[in-house]
């Protein structure tokens, strides 16, 4: 069929195929249909009668307008849409049938295509791992129909996904949907997948719609972990902690969380390893803290942790006047000791004085016993003098 470029959005009713053409959604279009005789006209949609003796039939007044004269009659529709499209009809009572066909220009959406894969993410862990990908690509259909392409993108080399798919299926939905899916081997590694839809616009418009997804690139990975270095610790408030966090897998992005945020901490990150500096530990609601290392690759998270107790800040005051207590206490002691020692050497040397002799000593009366026990009592008297002396 040959689609003529129509002035004004305006077609006409004509015997045979009559005035065919297209037009984009949302534009108003007018559909004219010439009158010889003057009698009743009845206008009739793909799909219901829309005017029926010269009078819109009731509740079309929403989507069309109906202007009439002697001359000639105009449906007018006021926001074309898709559902409008296909062939009218206008007829006067008794005479030839008179037809249009109007073509519904539009495109897939904005938010087409949309590509998915067995995997939810193009980060694929071995524990996942299968032998075989899914790889679908789905678009709103349009009209002229789009065409889909699959490709897979390695570098800089470009390959159609048909060439090595162990199957592809092109599944039309009722619901004005289209489909492109291909089984393909996984050996494919570091690779994209890429569907692209494309709709070439007819005359008398130019130009064409293009709108691509893809998928990738796939990445196999063996299975990741995050471990912080440190043991659960003890922690002084107001002292300062380092912690670090390292991984087995370059490009983990690792957090840390649940650090008070009023520990003044500071984080360096790298590829394998993230470390956190704590100025100043605080004293919170709890003694104990735990602190949490969260590493995410793909949609996976794996995390680790680490238990921090705090304890209160040692009060110098209270040490320094311990101190003094103590060595107030030991001087005591000392000088308790020192004075009870020195008392007793004082009052053994008083008895072992000369107080102890007879007081009629300048007689001439010799008393022997006495003298025979003089000396036996100045060793004493040098005994008790030499261990005091000593002590």
């Amino acid at each position: 069929m040959v689609f003529r470029r129509v002035i004004g959005e305006k077609l006409f009713f004509k015997s045979g195929y009559g005035d065919s053409a297209w037009f984009r959604e949302g534009i108003t279009l007018e559909l004219h249909c010439k009158q010889d005789s003057g009698e009743d006209i009845e206008i009739i949609s793909p799909t219901e009668i829309i005017v029926q003796e010269s009078k819109l039939v009731h509740g079309m007044t929403q989507r069309y307008d109906f202007q009439n004269n002697s001359s000639a009659s105009v449906l007018i529709i006021k926001r074309l849409s898709r559902e409008d499209q296909g062939i009218y009809t206008c007829q006067e009572e008794l005479r030839t049938i008179l037809f249009v066909q109007v073509h519904v220009l539009y495109s897939p959406s904005d938010k087409s295509p949309q590509c998915t894969c067995t995997y939810d993410s193009p980060v694929i862990f071995h524990d996942i791992r299968q032998d075989y990908i899914n790889f679908s690509c789905t678009t709103e259909e349009g009209n002229p129909p789009v065409l889909m392409a699959l490709t897979v993108h390695e570098s800089e080399n470009f390959q159609n996904i048909t060439d090595f798919a162990k199957l592809c299926i092109v599944d039309q939905s009722f619901d004005n949907i289209r489909t492109l899916s291909c089984h393909i081997n996984e050996s494919l590694g570091n690779t994209t997948f890429l569907c692209d839809v494309i709709q070439q616009f007819p005359s008398p418009y130019s130009g064409s719609y293009q709108n691509s997804c893809s998928f990738g690139p796939l990445h196999f990975l063996s299975n990741f972990s995050v471990t912080i270095n440190e043991a659960d610790i003890t922690v002084e408030e107001e002292q300062g902690v380092n912690l670090t966090c390292t991984t087995n897998v370059a490009g983990v992005e690792i957090k840390w969380i649940d650090i008070p945020v009023d520990w003044e901490s500071h984080v360096t990150t790298s590829d394998y390893f993230s470390r956190v500096s704590i100025k100043r530990v605080k004293q919170q609601s709890t003694s104990k803290i735990t602190v949490q290392c969260i590493g995410t690759y793909g949609n996976r998270n794996v995390t680790d942790s680490i238990k921090i107790t705090i304890e209160g800040k040692t009060n110098v005051i209270v040490i320094f006047l311990l101190v003094i207590s103590v060595v107030i206490g030991v001087t005591f002691l000392i000088g308790l000791y020192a004075w009870k020692h020195g008392t007793f050497c004082l009052l053994r040397n008083y008895l072992a004085s000369d107080h102890n002799t007879p007081q009629n000593a300048g007689e001439n009366t010799i008393d022997m016993e006495a003298t025979a026990l003089t000396p036996h009592k100045n060793n004493a008297n040098n005994i008790a003098i030499k261990v005091c002396d000593g002590d």
